[in-house]
């Protein structure tokens, strides 16, 4: 048991850190009876407000996949906040950093896991995933998987 924690203490760090961030999101989601809509509101008139709106905005987009927080309301308020154009390269910029961040926060927690396995069904879910890398994808971020 020592020699697991030690060889994934910085996956359990990481882990316990993510489930910090989720609780005191939710936390104060719950304590203000906010929505997703309100917010998105709230981020909308502080990215507006703020000179580094873009940078935020950026920010925001990079990390919403570790909230489940859609991407939907972040592509419809860079548009208001921003104009189409701006608001569209924002956009493309802020989903490629957040694919990229979800890719390799998941390529850091799946590294010996899979490799490991010795079960059948795990090694046999492994192999359709990588059959079907598209699909699976695609399933994913249909039910707002990060």
């Amino acid at each position: 048991m020592k020699a697991f924690l030690l060889r994934h203490l910085s996956r359990i760090i990481a882990l316990l850190l993510w489930i910090v961030f989720l609780l005191v999101f939710f936390a104060y989601k719950t304590t203000f009876e906010l929505s997703s809509l309100d917010l998105s509101k709230q981020l909308y008139f502080f990215i507006k407000d703020s000179p580094s709106g873009p940078l935020f905005f950026i920010l925001a987009y990079t990390f919403r996949s570790f909230f489940l927080f859609p991407s939907l309301l972040l592509m419809v308020m860079s548009g208001t906040i921003f104009g189409f154009w701006k608001g569209y390269l924002l956009t493309i910029i802020g989903s490629n950093i957040s694919a990229s961040v979800a890719f390799f926060t998941a390529k850091f927690f799946s590294n010996d896991f899979f490799q490991n396995q010795k079960h059948h069904l795990i090694v046999s879910w492994h192999a359709d995933l990588q059959k079907n890398v598209f699909l699976a994808v695609l399933i994913m971020r249909l039910i707002y998987l990060p």
